[in-house]
């Protein structure tokens, strides 16, 4: 397996430091994989307690629907609900409008916020993903490669050497034979 590198020195040298970065690489990106799994389940606990203070919320909003629509009716209440963006002029409306409209903003904002941190969390996972490909890549096809590759270079540099030296051996042979005849 010749790995389609010359078996030189200069090449065992490069391969050997391609080897050494590529392991800081893994350990590198091991680290990062780590640490985005530590952030995630930071973030998923955090996103667990936002969902109960939502339902806690969404309980308290709903009652003060039901509250405006025995005080108001139904067509009121839903209005406040569907227009809870536009201003209203708090001054002249009931105690239970006043508390609709600020629950369900509430909720609405906690909603938000759930859908914005569940959006990080896609892309989190996409980076953990990432991550890990090449982690695995590394770990798996680039530092076998180059273990391969020192290991083959090692194995024809002492085949060399080996044939030199019985080169050697030969040629001084043939001239100390040649000096004596």
């Amino acid at each position: 397996m010749n790995n389609n590198v010359m078996p030189t020195k200069k090449n065992l040298i490069i391969t050997k430091n391609n080897l050494q970065i590529a392991q800081v690489g893994l350990e590198k990106l091991d680290a990062k994989h780590k640490s985005l799994l530590n952030k995630q389940n930071k973030i998923l606990k955090k996103l667990e307690e936002l969902k109960i203070i939502y339902e806690n919320n969404l309980q308290i909003a709903k009652i003060a629907l039901n509250k405006t629509e025995k005080f108001h009716g139904s067509k009121m209440a839903n209005y406040f609900v569907e227009n809870i963006d536009n201003d209203f002029n708090l001054q002249e409306t009931s105690i239970f409008i006043d508390e609709l409209v600020y629950t369900w903003k509430i909720v609405f904002n906690d909603l938000i916020e759930i859908k914005r941190i569940e959006c990080f969390l896609i892309e989190l996972n996409n980076q953990i993903k990432r991550t890990g490909k090449r982690s695995f890549a590394l770990k798996n096809i680039i530092i076998p490669l180059y273990l391969s590759r020192i290991k083959y270079i090692q194995e024809s540099l002492e085949e060399k050497e080996r044939d030199d030296l019985i080169r050697n051996k030969i040629a001084k042979k043939f001239t100390q034979h040649l000096s004596i005849t």
